[in-house]
């Protein structure tokens, strides 16, 4: 999880992380990597390929909330993430889809009627 904006300028991030669930965490500051792309050239292609990665998923996340669907997007995220509804909270499922939870609950009632 990075704040890519906050990590490349270096200012203060202005959203927060809170982990749902025991997680183990890895720290790499600025300095650290630009340390790592010194001493190890190679890392420059590894980065700039997480870069990309990052970059086509964020693009994708726009697309999708900008032209998709509630529905769309609902069914993408359990596609990319099948036990999402068992481990977050609906209402907080609802707000990364940027639908209301009273939405999330008429989309989620229709497809089981469907099934």
């Amino acid at each position: 999880m990075i704040s890519v904006y906050s990590f490349y300028t270096q200012q203060p991030a202005t959203e927060t992380i809170e982990l749902l669930e025991d997680s183990t965490l890895l720290l790499l500051s600025w300095a650290q990597m630009q340390a790592i792309y010194a001493d190890f050239p190679e890392f420059n292609f590894i980065g700039r390929m997480l870069t990309e990665k990052y970059y086509m998923a964020s693009e994708q996340r726009t697309n999708l909330l900008q032209n998709g669907t509630a529905i769309e997007r609902y069914n993408l995220l359990l596609k990319t993430h099948p036990d999402i509804i068992q481990r977050v909270p609906l209402w907080m499922v609802a707000s990364h889809l940027n639908v209301s939870h009273e939405a999330l609950c008429r989309i989620r009632g229709q497809q089981l009627q469907t099934t």
